[in-house]
């Protein structure tokens, strides 16, 4: 009797953990706000709509929303989270986001070096059609990221 028991709870925690991420659905808006509430910040965040997001990053066809938090520039501080239509194009836009890193951190090298080491620690997080970005001087971003998804 205890081996059946046993038997049918790891199958159910097998079973739980191998759910289809590709049907979640996450609320971007209530995602960014929660990780710009939960990290601490230098610099105060602001959401702006997104056309802005779209002059930021080089967002692939295939958006579906996205909230984003940009600081003053005074820091390279920001949040986004974006969902896409689909997994392969939020794979790009995973893409995309290193490749702002990279240019953020050329920017930011000369004209404030001092976030060069916040940029080379920001958060990419992706989980099925959905993508967080987050640059933060906070231990707790990767954690807080992922805790949205």
């Amino acid at each position: 009797m205890k081996r059946i028991i046993i038997f049918v709870l790891l199958t159910g925690m097998l079973l739980f953990s191998c759910q289809d991420q590709s049907n979640q659905q996450v609320d971007v808006a209530s995602a960014a706000e929660n990780i710009v509430s939960a990290l601490a910040w230098d610099d105060e965040l602001a959401l702006v709509d997104d056309q802005v997001a779209s002059s930021v990053y080089s967002i692939p066809d295939g958006l579906e929303d996205v909230a984003l938090y940009l600081s003053s520039g005074a820091t390279a501080e920001e949040v986004a989270v974006f969902s896409f239509s689909s997994e392969d194009k939020a794979k790009e836009m995973e893409q995309n986001l290193k490749s702002r890193i990279d240019s953020q951190i050329a920017g930011f090298s000369d004209y404030v070096p001092d976030e060069v080491p916040r940029l080379e620690s920001a958060v990419i997080y992706r989980s099925g059609r959905y993508v967080a970005f987050c640059v933060s001087g906070d231990e707790n971003a990767q954690k807080e990221v992922e805790a949205q998804f």
